[in-house]
């Protein structure tokens, strides 16, 4: 310690660091109340803690009931899985199903001729085409990188034009390798032709090794049965919502597939989510709890932010959902019941029972839930400042329908291509072979529309109706989407050519369409545009959002397919129980404006404050300690010279004594 060193009661006796201990101990008293307060505000900072955590945990649990998609679900099961099994959607209607697997599908193979080895630059040089189904050609340039029967396996498999190259060994004597090409997709229109204009070696030659074919599957029994053809083994559009894998295929045995509401999934997520609701209301029960047997309270006793907290979570469970039918407008209707100190039990086979007779109902009692009058409205989403509507719900009206961008090209395509025509549309090659119908091209487009993002079809000249005309739209609505196209081959322009796309070769769009022909037609893109509930919003494709700052509509989006403006019914929106607490969470604990962490931030700053006091107390007691230090070492020092002075006067007189003695 810095200061005046101790002499330790050397000169009067006294234990002097003992008496500063005890005298300094007396002025500790406020830093032992600091101490202990410090100790009180870190535990109630470690309960908003823990509470922060219960809540989140309890959002957790919400989140999947705010959702009503999750009161739809379906389960499906298969009589003989070996055969066929089922997945199911929310979409799917309950019911009893019975397929027979005729015949799976399965991809076309071709086996080209056997070599002595697989590295041997035994193929020669020039080109190998080839091609799926409909799909553009494909050519490989064969040259002395990869003339080998490994190097055109590879370079095929690196074209990714739907075809998978593979080499076997048969096991035969002198030349047992062989080049396999399978189709990346099943079904009798994907077959693989390939053609090779090689010299100076050995071309390979294929031959058919497996036929391509597509599955048929028979729906339902007797004479009404429906028997339908799809080219893979996964079958997503024969059943509404239900998806078939076919695994083998046995005329004999018919498969019953069952689909039924997935009671049991959402009776687990409503137990989850009461056992999380208790566990929050249990917390905050003991945080701010009086034991008058100890007679000490909780963290939490009393703290105005906790009972609020603690009554709103109470009310939103309590309270009837506005908008919710009055038949199923309150927790209690379901088998949860509140208990005296807010705890809830749930009742599982009252709450079986409502799913089973009302799931739609179940749904609007919890989820977030948006009703239209029409089909030409769809619910999509809604946000935190989404408001419900009410009985009477909100109107929707539509000033203009969202469109596709469209071109439709000048010329008719009434005969064979007559040449090769390559399209490049939106930046994309489309190569399309002589002696193509229409709709051959039409297929070799929509095989790479995921790649160009456009449809085609044919049509009338202007693009509607049934025709001759090639029209491209794009996939998705809306002026974010374009389209525009270019051919190598030419359309007559004034005088035209049927034989051929129509495309042209000057480059048209769906703003500037008329092309080489001067006759083409097209349309952009429009956004759909009008109000929900007579307020603002915006659109984008179909899809319609009610503006940022609307009082009720702020945040809804719904999905609108009408084809002529007008008036589109109302859209009755609701918020049910977990959609109303998920929100009241998040206002709870996100943000640091939130009532948690307004809490959490008070408390903080009292610790900090205490910690700054309890430094300043310290700094005076180590001033008063070094003080009194100070004091008894003067003391000692003073004791010192007295006994110097004392010892010196001693002598005096000794001295005095023995003179007086010789003098007589």
């Amino acid at each position: 310690m810095s200061g005046s060193a101790s002499v330790g009661g050397i000169i009067s006796g006294l234990d002097t660091d003992s008496i500063v201990s005890q005298l300094t101990l007396l002025r500790r008293a406020p830093q032992v109340r600091l101490q202990g307060r410090k100790t009180t505000l870190q535990k109630k900072l470690e309960a908003w803690d823990s509470l922060q955590g219960h809540l989140s945990s309890l959002k957790n649990a919400t989140a999947a009931l705010k959702q009503a998609t999750t009161f739809g679900r379906t389960t499906g099961v298969s009589s003989n899985t070996e055969v066929a099994t089922v997945a199911t959607s929310p979409d799917a209607a309950p019911g009893l199903y019975t397929v027979t697997v005729l015949q799976t599908a399965q991809a076309h193979q071709t086996l080209s001729q056997g070599y002595a080895d697989t590295a041997s630059p035994s193929l020669g040089t020039g080109f190998v085409t080839f091609r799926v189904g409909s799909a553009p050609e494909t050519t490989i340039t064969v040259d002395a990188s990869n003339n080998s029967l490994a190097g055109l396996r590879d370079a095929i498999n690196r074209a990714g034009a739907g075809v998978t190259a593979s080499i076997i060994n048969d096991g035969s004597a002198g030349c047992p390798y062989r080049l396999v090409l399978t189709a990346n997709n099943s079904g009798a229109s994907n077959a693989i032709t390939v053609s090779c204009d090689l010299s100076g070696g050995t071309a390979p030659t294929f031959a058919t090794l497996q036929e391509g074919r597509d599955a048929l599957v028979r729906l339902g029994e007797g004479a009404g049965a429906l028997t339908v053809s799809k080219a893979t083994n996964t079958i997503t559009d024969l059943i509404p919502g239900v998806t078939l894998h076919l695994a083998a295929a046995d005329p004999a045995k018919p498969v019953r597939l069952t689909v039924t509401r997935d009671s049991s999934s959402i009776q687990n997520a409503v137990e989850e989510w009461v056992a999380s609701f208790n566990a929050v209301v249990e917390f905050i029960a003991a945080q701010g709890r009086f034991d008058t047997t100890t007679n000490t309270g909780g963290p939490l006793l009393g703290d105005p932010s906790l009972l609020l907290i603690q009554d709103d979570l109470l009310s939103v469970v309590g309270t009837p959902v506005p908008g919710a039918p009055a038949a199923m407008s309150i927790l209690s209707q379901v088998g949860i019941t509140m208990q005296g100190d807010g705890r809830l039990e749930l009742d599982g086979a009252e709450l079986l029972r409502a799913l089973q007779s009302d799931p739609s109902g179940v749904a609007k009692l919890f989820a977030a839930v948006g009703e239209p009058s029409q089909s030409s409205v769809r619910y999509v989403s809604s946000t935190k400042e989404t408001r419900s509507s009410g009985p009477a719900g909100y109107a929707v009206s539509i000033s203009q329908v969202a469109t596709r961008s469209r071109v439709t090209a000048g010329v008719a395509q009434t005969e064979v291509l007559a040449l090769g025509e390559t399209l490049t549309i939106n930046g994309h090659d489309v190569t399309l072979t002589a002696g193509m119908t229409q709709e051959q091209v039409i297929a070799a487009i929509n095989a790479v529309s995921s790649r160009t993002g456009v449809i085609a079809r044919a049509t009338g000249a202007d693009g509607t109706g049934s025709g001759h005309y090639l029209t491209l739209e794009c996939a998705q609505y809306g002026s974010a989407y374009s389209v525009s196209v270019v051919s190598n081959r030419s359309n007559g322009g004034t005088t035209p050519s049927t034989g051929c796309s129509g495309i042209g070769t000057l480059l048209v769009s769906d703003s500037q369409p008329a092309g080489e022909a001067g006759s083409g037609t097209g349309q952009t893109g429009v956004n759909v545009a009008g109000t929900i509930n007579g307020e603002a919003a915006t659109g984008s494709g179909q899809m319609l959002t009610g503006a940022a700052g609307n009082p009720n509509t702020a945040g809804l989006v719904l999905q609108i397919t009408a084809t002529t403006p007008g008036d589109q019914g109302v859209v009755v929106f609701s918020r049910g129980v977990a959609s109303q607490l998920d929100q009241l969470i998040e206002r709870f604990t996100s943000g640091t404006e939130s009532a948690v962490e307004r809490a959490r931030a008070a408390v903080q700053d009292e610790i900090e404050d205490v910690t700054e006091d309890m430094k300043r107390a310290e700094e005076r007691l180590a001033v008063l300690q070094e003080r009194l230090r100070a004091q008894f070492n003067r003391m000692e020092s003073l004791l010192s010279q007295l006994q110097s002075q004392s010892a010196s006067l001693s002598q005096q007189i000794a001295s005095l004594s023995t003179l007086g003695k010789a003098q007589k």
